[in-house]
């Protein structure tokens, strides 16, 4: 495949990402199950560590891998204005658009809102003024989007010269070190950061590695389905044997990787078990069936990942404290359910009707308001 044409969409990359908006809801969803946030709920407190952390060695690395996938090189020969449009109608106009409905929302509903005090004027000033110098404190999902932003401009500064496999390898090797000490010597999060540009680096060498997947037409190959299936399972292993194995140091008081706070761990750890993880991601994009209802769901990620902010601050703490009061006694009690289990059990039935309630308003707002989303 070229390296400097057209990236071809391929149907397995956007069910990939939606995959991944997936174990976004259910990461979020666990952390609310979390003593270091929920109060100490008393059934499954330490299982949502365990799963919080595994679902976090891997699934955010998984979106910068994948926007490089994407991305279409011949834009890198675009002149900056057209450039900057792209990045502001595609971007930047998303992100404000979902940090304004919640930081209006909140005027009228109760939510939860960890970095913004919201019971003054003084603090809704500070939370814009935060969400314009890229930390979303009215939408904390966002700072993806936001980190991205930070990470596309670069690539259009580098990109041009990173033409050969090689030389690729050697800024993701480079990027990679530079991120992970960047952020180790100092605390940027969520303070000394605009647009979050220390994750660039970090995030850069996930992007670039995805661009390197693209180019290699490893992911245009055909494989029997008892391949994918062997490699899923060996993956599912593979993530779980070694997850637990970084130790950190990480930060923000949680033993898991933290890739907004630069957090990730031990150097070598991490990204064995982050490239292990996307790879399981894309493995199951590809051995489920390639329907075009599940494609499109890939399609309109950025949406659905811009209305998981709702649920992120106005349902899940909630969902927690009533499923800790109402659900926990019955399952582990009753039904006799290990913590795990129980937890597994709630977080992915809460998760798919989470999802659920987001596809019809994501499916609207491209339908009838595309524009919001930069969409023509």
């Amino acid at each position: 495949m070229s390296t400097t044409g057209s990236a071809k969409r391929l149907p397995s990359i956007d069910i990939a990402r939606f995959f991944a908006i997936v174990l976004v809801f259910y990461g979020h969803l666990v952390e609310q199950f979390m003593d270091v946030w929920a109060g100490g709920l008393s059934y499954i407190d330490a299982a949502a560590g365990d799963h919080y952390k595994w679902v976090y060695s891997f699934h955010m690395p998984a979106f910068f891998l994948l926007a490089g996938v994407v991305f279409n090189s011949r834009h890198l020969h675009e002149r900056i204005d057209a450039y900057l449009k792209r990045r502001w109608t595609g971007r930047v106009l998303p992100y404000l658009v979902f940090s304004a409905i919640p930081a209006i929302l909140s005027l009228v509903v109760t939510g939860w809102f960890p970095t913004a005090d919201l019971s003054s004027l003084n603090g809704y000033f500070w939370g814009i003024i935060d969400t314009l110098r890229g930390v979303p404190s009215f939408a904390i999902p966002l700072w993806f989007l936001a980190a991205l932003v930070s990470v596309e401009l670069f690539h259009y500064l580098v990109g041009r010269w990173l033409t050969t496999t090689p030389r690729r390898l050697i800024a993701i090797v480079v990027s990679y070190l530079v991120g992970v000490y960047l952020n180790r010597w100092i605390q940027f999060f969520p303070v000394y950061t605009f647009w979050l540009v220390n994750l660039v680096p970090l995030g850069y060498a996930f992007y670039l590695s995805g661009i390197v997947l693209r180019d290699s037409a490893v992911l245009e190959r055909t494989y029997a389905r008892w391949q994918l299936a062997l490699a899923a399972v060996a993956l599912v292993v593979g993530v779980s044997l070694t997850y637990d194995l970084n130790q950190g140091p990480f930060a923000l008081g949680f033993d898991a990787v933290i890739v907004v706070a630069g957090a990730v761990g031990h150097l070598g750890l991490f990204p064995l078990t982050a490239f292990m993880g996307i790879a399981l991601v894309l493995v199951l994009a590809r051995l489920v069936p390639q329907w075009r209802w599940l494609q499109y769901l890939g399609e309109v990620t950025i949406t659905i990942y811009g209305l998981h902010a709702l649920v992120y601050h106005f349902v899940n703490p909630y969902f927690a404290n009533w499923s800790d009061a109402t659900l926990g006694p019955w399952l582990t009690g009753e039904l006799g359910l290990g913590a795990g289990s129980a937890l597994f059990l709630v977080a992915s039935l809460m998760t798919a009707l989470s999802v659920a309630s987001t596809v019809p308003v994501a499916w609207a707002i491209h339908r009838y308001v595309p524009r919001l989303v930069g969409r023509a």
